[in-house]
């Protein structure tokens, strides 16, 4: 029964539409017969600068004259209504324009009717009309939006899709290409296993916005509509990569002003869980959302002065091509206003059954977890995967005989990389989320250059991963309660005592890339930089701001610098084979999860892969051809990884008795440091 009278009903405002279409058209056959040819006066109420060139037309001044399609858009606004401004409104023109007969002629409608019809048929009237929280498309080309809409559903774009990404070039993540058969079979699955979540994320947040972007790219290859469509997002400023995505749900969080590493850590990953497993899009908002953010805007404290959007688009690719309007942003249904609710987004990891209804959500989960994958989260991956290689083997198909676009061994791989997708989750815990930091991180083309332009100046051209070392050293307000820190000198000896005779080649003299944000550390390793019977060759950005800090609002004048500088020392890492790190900062730990995703010049061992081998050590051969593992992060902090001389303790570590000796020593020393400054104070 409430079916046939929701029919009735939308038959009624259907009717209702045409009676005001038709209406409106006697209007203007009366205005034709008065003298006034009728395409010029359409244009010129349809605010077409070009319509009638020669002609002048007199607007009336009282009242202002509205469009054919608008009209029928403020009409039916008046007989319909919205549960809230979270839902999706009926009975909106292009469901009465698809009515409209098809004989009639282009040259007795308006380019705006026109082109609202044929390239914006999945639009909603109110998303064209209303203020939207454009994408940044700067620099984005019609190849980079095709690889970014369409990339992971054909596989001869995944190696274009993977090019976006900030890894290697190197990497075993963006070595798609056929393999010698040679590879080892458990390295095949490993690499589509990390390929898969990257996969399955991007087409998770890009997938809604396809109907949109055929319609429109079909109008944008007509040379004869193209203007006329140019004209049309100018006039309501609708961006090459803003697309409404009506039938998604989304989930938004605001940009914390805190640090870099602890944003993405915590707030980002957390979000993309909660999207994922509630089959949402994550968007991450400077809107002012919650009480606490007292003006409308809450601008990114680390954006650059020359970026008016003040957001992590200033820098990074938009996480998807949805673009939601302002209002609904605004007016988002809120969780995460107390720490009570906090708490309860980062151990459900969802939002409360209540709220599931609306299209737009805002969280924010507090800054103390990251979040764990859920076989929950790991099946809809699993899901989406499988989509995507249900469209590979029907391209398959349609190829010819003699194209093959991959090999025998790598189809195997990928089969068993997708089982691995659900049967690897208890072995490894963080596989879907290392994923998150290679997909968040992916740079706009404007800052993609500038990286690239740094890291030509910086990178030797005969630079190997395999002779090449990292360490990244934290210092400044990290080693006040967060964690112990070594003294500079401890760390050389690291340097030379342990990791130089353990690599491949130690005759030749390897390269140090060290990087820190503090600028005491720096100025420390210029006598080692200058000796030249050290073991190492330094290699440092001699660009790094080192803010000093891991609070923004301490360097916040020097936004664009710190996050090139921090970038730039992602990226150098990531080109060496052996990489030391104090995962007690978050920033180091953003570091070591982007090498275990495979995202650096040389391959990762990690352990899971051969969790399945019941009696085979990791260095002995088996059926599968294990070899022995490289690591290539080593985090400080973690028992076994160096001699405890060496050893980093976090501070929420629980106290053990290795950590309370570091941890005694460390604050000791500390103190006797502030005991000299202060007697150079006195002096």
């Amino acid at each position: 029964m409430a079916v046939a009278i929701k029919f009735r009903r939308r038959r009624l405002l259907q009717y209702a539409a045409w009676i005001i279409v038709l209406g409106m058209g006697l209007s203007t056959l009366m205005l034709h017969h008065r003298g006034l040819n009728w395409t010029k006066r359409l244009s010129a109420l349809s605010g077409d600068v070009n319509a009638g060139e020669g002609t002048t037309f007199a607007m009336p001044q009282p009242t202002r004259a509205v469009p054919m399609h608008l009209a029928a858009d403020k009409a039916l606004e008046k007989i319909t209504t919205s549960e809230s401004t979270n839902t999706r409104t009926t009975s909106t023109f292009e469901e009465s324009a698809s009515k409209l007969p098809t004989t009639i002629s282009t040259t007795t409608t308006t380019s705006t009717a026109l082109i609202r019809v044929k390239c914006f048929s999945h639009n909603s009237d109110r998303w064209i009309r209303e203020t939207k929280d454009s994408n940044n498309d700067a620099g984005m080309t019609a190849d980079l939006i095709d690889t970014l809409l369409e990339g992971p559903k054909y596989f001869k774009k995944l190696s274009a899709v993977f090019q976006e990404t900030i890894c290697h070039d190197q990497s075993p993540l963006k070595q798609i290409a056929q393999q010698s058969p040679s590879v080892p079979l458990e390295q095949r699955v490993e690499e589509w296993y990390q390929r898969f979540f990257y996969l399955a994320l991007h087409w998770k947040f890009h997938q809604p916005a396809q109907n949109e972007y055929q319609t429109r790219k079909q109008c944008q290859n007509d040379e004869n509509l193209l203007p006329q469509l140019q004209h049309f997002q100018n006039r309501h400023s609708i961006r090459n990569f803003d697309f409404e995505c009506r039938d998604a749900k989304f989930v938004v969080s605001p940009i914390g002003h805190i640090g870099f590493g602890a944003f993405i850590n915590t707030q980002v990953c957390l979000t993309i869980l909660i999207a994922l497993r509630t089959g949402r899009i994550p968007i991450f908002t400077i809107q002012s959302i919650y009480p606490w953010q007292k003006d409308k805007l809450d601008p990114w404290l680390l954006a650059p002065t020359n970026c008016d959007r003040k957001d992590l688009q200033c820098y990074y690719m938009p996480m998807t091509p949805c673009a939601l309007l302002l209002d609904d942003i605004r007016n988002a249904t809120r969780y995460g206003s107390t720490s009570a609710e906090q708490r309860w987004l980062r151990t459900r990891m969802d939002i409360p059954e209540e709220m599931k209804r609306h299209r737009v959500v805002a969280v924010n989960s507090g800054l103390q977890s990251k979040g764990q994958e859920t076989s929950e989260v790991r099946s809809i991956v699993a899901d989406i995967v499988q989509q995507l290689m249900d469209e590979w083997i029907k391209q398959q198909k349609e190829a010819s005989e003699k194209e093959e676009l991959w090999s025998k061994e790598d189809w195997e791989a990928m089969k068993l990389a997708k089982l691995w997708i659900i049967e690897k989750a208890r072995e490894d815990t963080t596989g879907l989320l290392r994923q998150f930091y290679v997909y968040f991180l992916r740079l706009n083309p404007q800052y993609k250059a500038v990286l690239s332009e740094r890291m030509s100046e910086l990178i030797p051209q005969d630079l190997q991963p395999s002779n090449t070392v990292g360490v990244a050293i934290r210092g400044s307000d990290k080693c006040k309660k967060e964690s112990t820190c070594l003294p500079f000198p401890r760390y050389m000896e690291l340097m030379s005592d342990v990791v130089h005779p353990a690599l491949d080649n130690p005759s030749l003299r390897p390269r140090l890339i060290m990087t820190t944000e503090d600028p005491a550390i720096f100025n420390e390793s210029l006598p080692y930089k200058l000796n030249a019977s050290f073991p190492f060759e330094f290699l440092v950005n001699d660009q790094d701001n080192m803010q000093g800090s891991g609070f923004p609002k301490d360097f916040r004048d020097q936004g664009e610098n710190t996050i090139v500088s921090t970038m730039t020392a992602l990226l150098l890492h990531l080109s060496a084979g052996r990489v030391y790190l104090n995962c007690c900062s978050n920033f180091h730990s953003v570091i070591r999860n982007l090498i275990t995703a495979q995202c650096g010049a040389q391959r990762h061992g990690n352990s899971f892969i051969y969790s399945h081998l019941s009696n085979a050590t990791l260095t002995e051969k088996s059926d599968w051809g294990a070899t022995p593992l490289h690591t290539v992060a080593h985090c400080l902090n973690e028992e076994g990884v160096v001699p405890r001389r060496f050893r980093i303790c976090c501070g929420w570590y629980k106290k053990d008795a290795i950590c309370d000796e570091i941890w005694e020593e460390h604050l000791q020393n500390r103190e006797d440091f502030m005991q000299k400054i202060e007697k150079k104070k006195i002096g």
